[in-house]
């Protein structure tokens, strides 16, 4: 006997309140967060003064903006939450 199964996705039913719920993903790579501005900040791994930073949104709009920084020096990568 042979059984199927429906398999349906919530984008096959729209809905206003799941459209506005839903939010798009910043992708942080290497790449961003190796080559920006730079700032002083004492990196914690060896404690040079000097790093590039670049900034995401990973949360909500209503919260603050998450900061990576890169030390110039040794290459290690750090983030500070605000």
């Amino acid at each position: 006997m042979l059984t199927y199964e429906r398999v349906s996705e919530s984008s096959n039913f729209p809905s206003r309140l799941r459209n506005k719920l839903r939010s798009e993903t910043q992708i942080v790579t290497q790449k961003d967060i190796g080559d920006g501005p730079t700032t002083e900040i004492e990196c914690p791994s060896c404690s040079n003064k000097l790093a590039t930073w670049t900034e995401a949104q990973l949360r909500s709009a209503d919260e603050g903006s998450t900061i990576f920084y890169c030390c110039t020096q040794c290459r290690q990568r750090w983030k500070q939450d605000n």
